[in-house]
């Protein structure tokens, strides 16, 4: 596979893997940053398809990360068995948004993308089309994928901020943001169900 990448000035990455030179591309979206920072070691530990983290030394349960290393997981998935992909892997998402907001500057980047997905969202059946205060998808896109929100139990939801928000707004590219399987978020309690 070809592939293809560059970084900007906020440390963004943007990787295009071009195996037949489709006119249109679907863009991935997932931010490299997490809320949880650790100083000491931990553990990852599943039981019945559930992942958690512990500390090591305290065994006193810990943030996982799963926001947003779940979708840098299926980022790389698609990237592996597509035949045509472009990923945006951002920064910053969880400081507002700063890293899409440069990343929004690649116009060249996103000329030829027809569409944003990012897996950034709690639960197993969400597909988020307003967020940031915007509709980031339009009833169209909406329109054209419902067989496939049917088909895997998704509907419409509303979220609160992500990168999809910041990207679709400021490119005017429809755009969704999926439940990719973690629960609660940005606490110590935060786990990931791998069936999900």
């Amino acid at each position: 596979p070809h592939l293809t990448f560059a970084v900007d000035k906020e440390s963004n990455l943007f990787i295009t893997k071009n195996t037949t030179n489709p006119e249109n591309y679907a863009c991935v979206v997932a931010h490299m940053d997490t809320v949880h920072s650790f100083t000491s070691a931990r553990e990852l530990v599943m039981h019945n398809n559930i992942i958690s983290a512990y500390y090591i030394k305290s065994g006193i349960q810990c943030g996982l990360n799963a926001d947003d290393c779940n979708g840098i997981l299926v980022a790389l998935q698609l990237l592996e068995t597509l035949p045509n992909l472009k990923v945006c892997f951002t920064t910053q998402e969880e400081i507002g948004g700063k890293g899409a907001h440069e990343a929004a500057n690649n116009i060249e980047f996103f000329l030829d993308v027809q569409y944003l997905i990012q897996a950034d969202r709690r639960g197993n059946n969400d597909l988020i089309t307003y967020t940031n205060g915007i509709n980031s998808a339009s009833k169209k896109f909406v329109e054209d994928i419902q067989p496939l929100m049917d088909k895997y139990s998704y509907s419409e939801g509303v979220g609160t901020f992500t990168d999809i928000g910041v990207l679709a707004d400021e490119l005017l590219i429809s755009g969704v943001n999926v439940s990719c399987g973690y629960y609660n978020e940005h606490t110590f309690k935060e786990i990931c169900d791998i069936s999900e």
